[in-house]
């Protein structure tokens, strides 16, 4: 199965947002004052509370993009040994999310962060590979469904001491009292921590979102058949189509008549009542037909331009049920609400259709190499621009001087701009050398 070029594009268009390109737009605004360019920079900023931003919508996209690979690389491995690759990443992120959180400076252990972007994503993906692996096609929706309603129910109806049940707030909230019962070490907000214990439900709900548009990509079972639990049964059905041949081996058996036939020609008669057999074999016609009938359960492969166009229509379909939902459980990517799963799941499918028909159906590829080298390390980047690597200061070494001649309000423009680059060109380098980070 070849590789899609445009889920590495969009993996890399979302990373490039919080690597740098979240700056560029900000110091534009402000150099410019362009409406546009200041909406812009509004949606690159989290909601403080309820409601939605671009900027809400990148977590929940790398998540969605993690469900979408799951098909591609899982199926067709045994999952018994997929299982330690699988908790193997899943640690691996979690304590990468540690050193994001500055696990290393040793700070004390009421200091640290033991929440994180990273942890979520792997704890997240790594339950929905579990389901994916031993769940069917139907089940699996099953549980979608289970974990969005099952965490709404939660959240409204069981009561919290001090605040009652349904309390929506960041002090109130179910979640957040769990996370304060519960989460050690310290809370993101003091109160409350974004990726706190009882969110993870719904988080999981965003990855088999992704799971689901990385099958109907795909066209391939569920990855409990590829992994060895289903496929199987597959085989037999080939195996029943030479069932004629056993007639052969009885008109084998016919060429010791023929000396008989010589020494009694009272042989043809038999010969004759050979068409006894068609009764008997009309006796077994009848089963045939169910094989001629399996035939047409096997649907016409859908071509890609109407994959692309059913995912965007789904992906509208999402975005009106979760506006619809909000009215009754606000959107709240805080709080990971189950209407906050489907409006960002809405957009993040709208962008998977968008990328995969520009770049993989229309064949429009290279506006986007830059966000493919992005996307092939993105949580290399993610870790060094977060907490490793000071970019700025290696731009500005590189830059600065140039810079210093451009006029004063465009300065932060140049400097942004050159930290891009500098990302992009170690990027490129990697990428050429095909050094990609595995998690």
């Amino acid at each position: 199965m070849r590789r899609l070029t445009s889920l590495d594009a969009l993996r890399g268009f979302d990373m490039f947002w919080i690597m740098s390109g979240e700056q560029i737009v900000h110091t534009l605004a402000k150099a410019t004052g362009w409406p546009v360019l200041v909406w812009m920079s509004g949606q690159l900023h989290h909601t403080v509370w309820n409601g939605f931003t671009f900027y809400d919508m990148i977590f929940p996209l790398f998540l969605f993009i993690a469900g979408v690979s799951m098909p591609f690389s899982f199926d067709g491995k045994d999952k018994r040994k997929l299982y330690p690759t699988m908790i193997r990443r899943m640690l691996t992120l979690v304590l990468l999310g540690l050193v994001v959180n500055g696990a290393l400076k040793f700070d004390g252990y009421h200091q640290t962060r033991f929440a994180s972007v990273l942890g979520r994503i792997g704890i997240a993906w790594f339950l929905a590979g579990l389901l994916y692996l031993n769940t069917g096609p139907r089940w699996l929706i099953v549980w979608w469904f289970g974990l969005l309603l099952g965490y709404w129910a939660l959240m409204e109806w069981v009561p919290v001491p001090g605040y009652g049940a349904g309390a929506l707030t960041m002090p109130g909230s179910l979640e957040s009292y769990i996370d304060r019962l519960l989460l050690p070490g310290r809370l993101h907000d003091g109160i409350h921590d974004p990726e706190g214990i009882l969110s993870t439900i719904p988080a999981v709900g965003t990855a088999l979102l992704g799971v689901f548009a990385g099958r109907f990509l795909k066209g391939a079972p569920s990855g409990a058949s590829a992994a060895g639990a289903v496929a199987p049964a597959a085989p037999p059905a080939v195996p029943t189509a030479p069932a004629a041949p056993p007639a052969v081996p009885a008109a084998r058996a016919v060429p010791t008549a023929p000396p008989a036939a010589r020494a009694v020609p009272a042989a043809p008669p038999a010969a004759r009542a050979v068409p006894a057999a068609p009764p008997a074999a009309g006796a077994v016609a009848p089963a045939a037909p169910p094989a001629a009938h399996a035939a047409p359960a096997v649907r016409p492969a859908l071509r890609p331009a109407q994959k692309a166009a059913l995912l965007a229509l789904a992906g509208l379909v999402l975005l009106a049920l979760g506006l619809l939902w909000d009215k009754a459980f606000p959107i709240n990517k805080r709080l990971w609400t189950s209407s906050f799963v489907l409006y960002a799941g809405g957009w993040s499918v709208l962008f998977l259709a968008l990328f995969y028909g520009v770049i993989d159906v229309l064949g429009w590829k290279r506006w986007a190499q830059p966000f493919v080298w992005i996307g092939m390390n993105s949580i290399l980047i993610y870790l060094a621009s977060e907490a490793l690597v000071n970019f700025a200061f290696t731009a500005q070494a590189l830059t600065g001087g140039l810079i210093h001649f451009a006029p004063p309000v465009w300065q932060p423009v140049w400097t942004a701009v050159s930290v891009t680059l500098v990302q992009l060109a170690g990027l490129y380098f990697l990428y050429k050398k095909k050094w990609f980070l595995k998690v």
